[in-house]
């Protein structure tokens, strides 16, 4: 059973004027279990609003989206059980400590009190914040915020990782170093994560696949699986090549698709 399953997904969003604007157009795709899947393509096409979906933020118009046991059709957008979700933004709270913002996360998904500290100390020593617990999001970096927001997430064990360009406001530094982060969490939790990103390097660094949608109205026009072994570095021969390739497809089709 894949965790993840998309069944002709369709969902516009109306307009002011009565208009209706379609932004998924028939999306279909599966995501098996433990994969790592990466969501490409231009601003504003809509993946974002297939990650809200997967959430239970957002019911489609038609189709279904499969999530684990819970389908997810038009009219009904329940919340489904263990799904961590990470933002382009770190949004912890500001007034509580790094480990009181994980408490609420934990509390939320009914973790065993008694377990609180080890999870938070596990997660919080795999990302090297071990020391930074009881310190304060205005406390740390940017980079280290976004590292707490990773721990947030996963602290949950949730099955599913919806990831919504959580490394795009960082610099080219400190996203290799939380990548790095991202990839060893993701390894040690086993979970399921569909990953948006417009960085094609990143997309290649980090996934199982990566899918290629068109502009809005989105659907599938490529899935490109991504056959090398972790650790995986960025100098690598053979993921620069297969960059290069997905870049020159992207561009062309995205061209094509525009002009039509």
């Amino acid at each position: 059973m894949h965790p993840i399953r998309v069944e002709g997904l369709s969902l516009s969003f109306p307009g002011r004027d009565g208009s209706s604007l379609p932004v998924l157009d028939n999306v279909s795709f599966d995501v098996g279990p433990g994969e790592f899947v990466s969501l490409l393509g231009p601003s504003g096409c809509g993946k974002s609003t297939l990650l809200n979906i997967a959430a239970g933020l957002l019911a489609p118009d038609a189709g279904v989206m499969r999530i684990g046991d819970l389908v997810i059709r038009a009219g009904t957008s329940e919340v489904p059980p263990r799904v961590g979700y990470v933002f382009q933004s770190p949004r912890l709270l500001n007034w509580l400590t790094v480990a009181e913002n994980i408490n609420l996360v934990l509390d939320a998904a009914g973790t065993p009190r008694e377990r609180w500290d080890a999870v938070i100390d596990h997660y919080l020593g795999m990302v090297g914040l071990a020391d930074f617990r009881n310190k304060y999001p205005l406390e740390l970096s940017g980079g280290m915020q976004h590292r707490v927001a990773l721990v947030r997430a996963l602290a949950i064990e949730p099955q599913i990782l919806l990831m919504d360009e959580p490394l795009g406001a960082l610099d080219a530094i400190t996203a290799h170093r939380v990548r790095q982060d991202l990839v060893r969490l993701w390894q040690a939790s086993k979970a399921t994560v569909l990953f948006v990103t417009h960085n094609i390097a990143e997309a290649v660094q980090l996934s199982d696949r990566v899918m290629l949608f068109y502009d809005r109205p989105t659907s599938v026009y490529r899935d490109v699986p991504v056959p090398f072994e972790r650790p995986r570095k960025t100098t690598d021969p053979k993921l620069l090549e297969l960059e290069a390739a997905i870049t020159e497809d992207f561009f062309a089709n995205i061209i094509r698709a525009t002009a039509a």
